[in-house]
């Protein structure tokens, strides 16, 4: 699995660099023959941290959950180990195998079906819609 960021130019990152070349690591995986580029503790061989963030840019720090958060702290995804619940936080919505809850809190089904609209029939009549 991999945590994939989208970075843009003055992000904070933290290098962590190969004592050689990667080359035929990063082209071929596995364990590799040392190449024979001649580099020693290369910015080429490095690797970016990403996601790291100084004081002046955090908003909030929760300490008893994980969470995946924008730098405005309006926008996550938090995971709470004690509680074994997701907690997402949205205003564009979540689409989930299909379903989607807008930013309104609109949920509509894989099949298209608005939930608190949806109404059912039940021995010839149909039914109130949700409240």
């Amino acid at each position: 699995m991999r945590l994939e960021f989208p970075i843009k130019k003055d992000d904070e990152v933290i290098l962590l660099a190969s004592a050689r070349s990667i080359d035929n690591w990063f082209a071929n995986g596995g364990c590799q023959p040392p190449s024979e580029v001649g580099r020693m503790h290369n910015l080429s061989d490095c690797f970016a941290l990403c996601g790291v963030r100084n004081l002046t840019r955090v908003k909030s720090i929760d300490g008893t959950k994980v969470r995946l958060i924008n730098d405005a702290g309006d926008f996550y995804m938090a995971f709470d180990p004690t509680a074994k619940a997701i907690s997402i936080q949205a205003s564009g919505g979540v689409n989930i195998n299909g379903a989607q809850i807008s930013g309104a809190g609109e949920v509509t089904d894989a099949l298209g079906k608005v939930l608190g609209t949806h109404r059912h029939v039940e021995t010839g009549s149909v039914t109130n819609p949700p409240q």
